[in-house]
């Protein structure tokens, strides 16, 4: 499944106006190709593409619906403003997870993604459970902070 599918679909849903907005990004993405200079970067330059195609077409959709009071198209509008966002939260969370070791990511994972207890996560990978318990505070703290100076709070 394509990034700009991906994207798309965490917006909206699967859908066929996930499916559109995906092709559409695409496309915009191809003939707009040479504006991207860095290639480190091109997933988060082509999921910006996608999150505006989805904009476009929600905003599209909602303005030319017959029947849609003014509520209802501005509360669709809210909804994917609070689904971007989202989607954005993510993406900085990954961001931040891929600046940590190996070894805390790892941590991170068996404690969150695996639902492992601190001692069972600790036991995996060689360590006291209080060292866990510490490491994962740390980590907390450094994410936490990487994701306030990313969103511009505190």
């Amino acid at each position: 499944m394509s990034h700009c599918r991906r994207q798309a679909q965490a917006l909206l849903g699967s859908c066929p106006e996930a499916d559109d907005a995906a092709q559409e990004a695409l496309l915009r993405a191809w003939r707009a190709r040479r504006s991207c200079r860095d290639a480190g970067s091109r997933n988060a330059w082509l999921a910006q593409i996608t999150r505006r195609e989805v904009f476009r077409l929600v905003t599209r959709e909602s303005d030319t619906r017959q029947g849609a009071s003014l509520g209802e198209a501005a509360d669709r509008r809210s909804t994917i403003d609070e689904r971007l966002e989202a989607v954005e939260n993510r993406a900085d969370l990954v961001r931040a997870l891929d600046r940590l070791n190996r070894v805390d990511r790892r941590l991170v994972s068996l404690r969150y993604q695996h639902d492992m207890t601190y001692k069972s996560a600790a036991e995996l990978l060689g360590m006291p459970e209080g060292t866990a318990k510490v490491r994962l505070h740390r980590i907390h703290k450094k994410l936490s902070s990487a994701l306030q100076t990313t969103t511009g709070e505190g």
